[in-house]
């Protein structure tokens, strides 16, 4: 049952109509393609059945007029009925001619012929001069009906081709929908993030405005970290936006205090951290230049840090360690399933439902520009983040 509810997808009206478009250039292909094989496949057999039936006449002839010419070697002198009956058989027909064409025996009539053997509406014909006028017998035309062969090999060949067209529709109709399902998970990871986004965005624009209003009975500082705190909270999803979307990592680099950065931006995240009663460590070189863009390298620590404050438990650990080779961000937390790793980075997949699926995206993205390595795994029950320079 669980496997069958994966392949229902429900299509809405312009995944139908691609569907069918994709399905009916499929189809036309399809039948233009099994119409060519067939009639192909139709034209070698009937032509090996030319083959088999002139073999088979020639076979007859020779038969027949080795029997006249034994006849006529025993002493007959003229052809007798009864032995002429025991040479018909069934589809089979032939007539015996003299020197002058006329009928001896049979109901054909002598046909001028240019070759010795001809098809005409279904019927073979073979003339055979073999008897060499013993018997007076000097003409042996054989004809053969084999027009039930043909409709049999067309009947087979139609069959075979019915069920291979059937086979074709089903598995386009599967192709259909496997091309379509991760389209349609796009979208519904789209879905999710606009709606996830609009929560982020509300919770700071509600309390800008609630205190913004509560401003008019006297300004404090409670109400003045409020309004920093969404302030910044919209400033965050603003820049990951438009570095997302807007932006690409700048060609243009400079030597950037990489402990300096990344000091700055603990701090700009303490009040973050401190309200769930986080503890940090940190673990950090003396000195780190690297040459890099600035604003792409304040993305990746900025995302890496919210990842874990947001994915950590209450009173929760974050271990951080800055070495010239890597930096490395380990918090505490659910563990992250293994199956979800390889798919963390793309964009919009999330572990839970906070956040909105495009911070490891935007880590991926600055990662990749520098050839660096992102890596994520658990360890000692801690979920690490290793970014190796």
């Amino acid at each position: 049952m669980r496997i069958l509810k994966e392949w229902v997808i429900v299509l809405k009206e312009y995944e139908r109509n691609a569907l069918f478009r994709f399905l009916g250039v499929y189809l036309c292909s399809s039948i233009l393609i099994l119409g060519v094989i067939a009639f192909l496949v139709f034209s070698v057999q009937k032509t090996q059945i030319y083959e088999n039936i002139h073999n088979q006449m020639m076979l007859k002839g020779s038969q027949i007029a080795q029997m006249i010419i034994s006849r006529q070697m025993n002493g007959e002198s003229e052809l007798d009925e009864k032995f002429l009956q025991n040479l018909q058989e069934e589809h089979w027909q032939f007539s015996l001619f003299d020197s002058q064409k006329k009928r001896l025996y049979g109901e054909l009539h002598f046909i001028k012929m240019e070759q010795k053997f001809f098809v005409k509406n279904g019927v073979a014909y073979y003339l055979d001069m073999g008897a060499f006028g013993h018997l007076g017998v000097e003409w042996i035309l054989i004809s053969k009906d084999f027009s039930y062969e043909i409709y049999s090999l067309l009947y087979s060949i139609g069959i075979i081709a019915l069920a291979c067209l059937i086979v074709l529709i089903c598995c386009g109709f599967i192709l259909g929908k496997m091309f379509l399902k991760p389209i349609r998970d796009g979208i519904t990871y789209l879905d999710h993030f606009i709606k996830d986004v609009t929560h982020e965005l509300n919770t700071p624009i509600s309390a800008l405005i609630m205190s913004v209003n509560s401003l008019k009975t006297g300004v404090s500082e409670n109400k003045i970290s409020r309004i920093q705190k969404a302030c910044r909270r919209i400033h965050f999803l603003y820049s990951n936006l438009t570095f997302l979307f807007l932006g690409e990592v700048r060609e243009v680099r400079e030597n950037i205090d990489f402990v300096g950065l990344l000091k700055a931006r603990l701090e700009m995240f303490e009040e973050h951290y401190k309200e769930k009663n986080i503890s940090l460590e940190v673990e950090s070189v003396q000195k780190l230049m690297i040459n890099a863009d600035c604003e792409a390298l304040t993305r990746l620590i900025d995302n890496l840090l919210s990842n874990a404050i947001k994915y950590n438990f209450p009173n929760g650990r974050i271990l951080i360690s800055l070495t010239p080779k890597s930096l490395k961000i380990k918090n505490t937390g659910n563990p992250i399933p293994q199956h979800l790793i390889p798919s963390l980075k793309q964009r919009y997949v999330r572990n839970s439902s906070k956040g909105y699926g495009i911070g490891l995206d935007i880590v991926s993205k600055v990662a990749h520009s520098y050839d660096w390595e992102i890596c994520i795994y658990t360890q000692n029950h801690l979920n690490v983040f290793e970014i190796v320079f």
